[in-house]
């Protein structure tokens, strides 16, 4: 897996929120110190509380598949729904969002949080009332050294393991699902060199190959996904 070059710097940029009105998305901008991460959401901007299910999606490899995240609508019951990621766009938005009504189960929202400053925003106020609002979370795919910097020892990490406690589903694709275990490759030690399973197995003590261990995993019950669930 190649890694990109973990951020050192903070970045300062203005949070912008899309929220989709009268068929338009309206930007709405906030303090540029306040710059940890940038919102994107559609549907209402006034939260839902709804009754959700437990349930936990592992994707990757391939593109996404609707039958799980028809799943994870259900269970999410038509309450908020949140993405994060590290990097990309807001693209989950309106697939997530048209595929629910799609199927009769209309969400109140669904946002995507892109984390910019992996070192401080795991401690914002603002996005974690955004996790503990969420009637279901989804982290999207990327380089996991990257969720490891944000959540490692975070209080956004104790947010979501409340969250997924508290019974909402859960999942990720790629990076999205890496980071959902006891013991994580967090592709920290290998930096931007790419590696692949054949040079990990032919050395598996190679200083590239890098864990996150114990203090990082979320409190999961977990399970592959299956659409007979």
């Amino acid at each position: 897996m190649k890694k990109a070059k973990r951020k050192k710097s903070i970045k300062k940029q203005v949070i912008t929120c899309a929220v989709l009105a009268t068929s338009l998305l309206l930007p709405i901008t906030a303090s540029a110190a306040s710059a940890l991460y940038t919102l994107y959401q559609v549907g209402s901007t006034a939260d839902k509380a709804t009754s959700t299910s437990f349930g936990q999606v592992y994707m990757g490899g391939s593109t996404d598949v609707d039958e799980a995240f028809k799943w994870m609508i259900q269970k999410a019951n038509g309450g908020d729904f949140l993405v994060i990621r590290a990097t990309g766009t807001d693209a989950y938005n309106s697939y997530i969002y048209d595929l629910a009504k799609s199927i009769g189960k209309p969400l109140n929202s669904v946002s995507t949080i892109v984390v910019d400053d992996l070192i401080r925003a795991g401690s914002d106020s603002s996005l974690i009332d955004k996790i503990n609002k969420a009637e279901g979370i989804f982290f999207a795919g990327g380089n996991q050294a990257d969720y490891v910097d944000f959540l490692e020892g975070s209080p956004a990490l104790t947010a979501l393991n409340n969250r997924i406690t508290q019974g909402i589903p859960f999942g990720g694709t790629s990076a999205g699902t890496m980071i959902q275990g006891d013991h994580i490759y967090d592709s920290i030690s290998a930096g931007s060199t790419t590696l692949d399973s054949k040079t990990a197995l032919n050395n598996p003590y190679s200083s590239l190959i890098s864990f996150t261990g114990n203090s990082f995993p979320f409190a999961v019950h977990s399970f592959f996904f299956s659409p007979s669930l």
